[in-house]
């Protein structure tokens, strides 16, 4: 990264100080301290960002130890079982738009390998249903091989609702199960799962971690914090300036027509597809919908609420442009925090995101050095006056995926894990690493002369 400021140059000797054993390990799941505490590379968090570059380490030949709280990976804010996988492409088509549509290929790459080495029978990792994002100016995009334009006649046609608009369709978006995408990431034989340990603290003993829990205590060399808006728990970590959003999904029995695409207005319909194979079936069963999602940024508290199902619902007749679709669906019962029966199901998780939404990604900085050298920014001196950026040794970062992370949690773990490694490849990775810098706010505000985080 010769080009990159001092303040986002990477360490000069930023990988692994010595090769971590090649060996499988003989245990994929375990509780507590049914395993050494000795560690050479720790994960926290178990959810999708966690579970991607767990298993991305792993696929290069490393052993990985993920630490979780929760009994099951995908437990908290990754736990939805039908989140729609798009790219975000801006009519700029700018790095951050380019980074979403690599992104996308990414995933879709993983998906289409993990679901071919998927045992018969089990459940299915992703369905491809396709997306159309409605936009009242399409024409503004480029021309892309990941979309093409569909005008307001042909996205009635394509959905058999009276939309208000056209758009851009992505024929190979599809809906993922994440808990059994995360599931079977982490059976790679070189990871090792452990569950039940809430990590409280972080201490750098005796040139190791020291991941303090109310259980095992454990040592690694390096150590990934990937546990969504829990990373703010950790020390100094408020720099990063993750900020938690809860989202609430709703299931219920579709209307007629049957949709046969997604469609993404202020909110997202995603028809669900059965997964039985016989077709007669399918079209006698009826079709259900998911319904995403609600954007809370002044609740914590995941718990589902009937309100946010109204809501849901309500936000989906304005994307279809069809009023009350589901006005029985929508009547508040004697209990207003009940769902009514028409409502199948619902699920609520509480995400991490960040003020420009891009994940926080790579080499943690020392935050104390950053707001030593960095303070006066806003002076304008030239860049040769600054010292280069200095790193918490072996601590590394991977959040704020929010609720795009489908999109961007491969190719961050990819990113990630050179890093780790030490094997970026070249000028398009330098550019992501500064675009998705851990200390990207601090600068930003550091420029601006502001010396706290803002409040989200």
């Amino acid at each position: 990264m010769s080009d990159s400021p001092p303040w986002f140059k990477l360490p000069t000797h930023s990988g692994l100080a010595q090769p971590v054993s090649n060996e499988p390990s003989t245990n994929t799941s375990t509780t507590d301290n049914d395993s050494a505490s000795d560690k050479a590379l720790v994960i926290i968090g178990a959810g999708l960002a966690g579970c991607a570059l767990a298993h991305t380490l792993a696929s290069k030949g490393q052993r990985v130890t993920v630490l979780d709280s929760a009994s099951e990976a995908a437990s908290a804010a990754s736990g939805n079982t039908a989140a729609l996988l798009r790219p975000h492409i801006t009519r700029e088509g700018n790095l951050a738009s380019r980074f979403s549509a690599s992104g996308f290929l990414e995933t879709l790459s993983v998906l289409k390998t993990l679901e071919a080495s998927n045992k018969p029978g089990k459940r299915p990792v992703f369905h491809t249903c396709g997306a159309l994002h409605l936009l009242e100016r399409s024409d503004d995009y480029p021309e892309h091989p990941l979309y093409r334009h569909v005008s307001k006649q042909s996205a009635r046609t394509l959905t058999g609702y009276p939309l208000a608009t056209g758009g851009l369709y992505y024929p190979d978006a599809c809906y993922v199960n994440v808990p059994v995408l995360c599931q079977l990431l982490l059976q790679h034989p070189r990871i090792d799962f452990i569950t039940g340990i809430q990590v409280h603290s972080i201490d750098r003993v005796a040139n190791q971690w020291q991941i303090n829990s109310d259980k095992t205590n454990y040592q690694a060399s390096r150590v990934v914090l990937a546990n969504g808006t829990g990373i703010s728990s950790f020390n100094a970590m408020q720099e990063l300036t993750l900020q938690p959003v809860r989202g609430q999904t709703t299931r219920i029995e579709a209307p007629c027509p049957k949709l046969t695409v997604a469609v993404c207005g202020s909110h997202t319909v995603i028809p669900l597809q059965t997964d039985s194979k016989d077709q007669s079936q399918q079209l006698q069963q009826t079709q259900q919908w998911q319904i995403s999602a609600t954007y809370d940024r002044q609740s914590s508290n995941a718990t589902t609420d009937h309100a946010d199902d109204v809501a849901n619902l309500t936000a989906a007749e304005q994307s279809l442009n069809s009023k009350d679709v589901f006005t029985a669906a929508k009547r508040t019962n004697t209990d207003p925090t009940t769902a009514c029966s028409d409502i199948e199901s619902h699920w609520a998780g509480v995400r991490a995101t960040t003020p420009d939404r891009l994940p926080v990604v790579g080499h943690l900085p020392d935050f104390t050095f950053y707001h030593m050298h960095y303070h006066d920014l806003h002076h304008g001196k030239p860049e040769a006056l600054y010292p280069d950026a200095q790193y918490q040794p072996g601590l590394y970062v991977l959040g704020g995926l929010g609720s795009r992370g489908l999109s961007v949690a491969f190719i961050a773990a990819r990113l990630l894990a050179a890093q780790i490694l030490g094997k970026n490849t070249g000028s398009t990775d330098d550019s992501l690493y500064t675009l998705l810098h851990p200390a990207r706010f601090l600068i930003r505000r550091s420029k601006r002369r502001l010396s706290t985080p803002r409040p989200g």
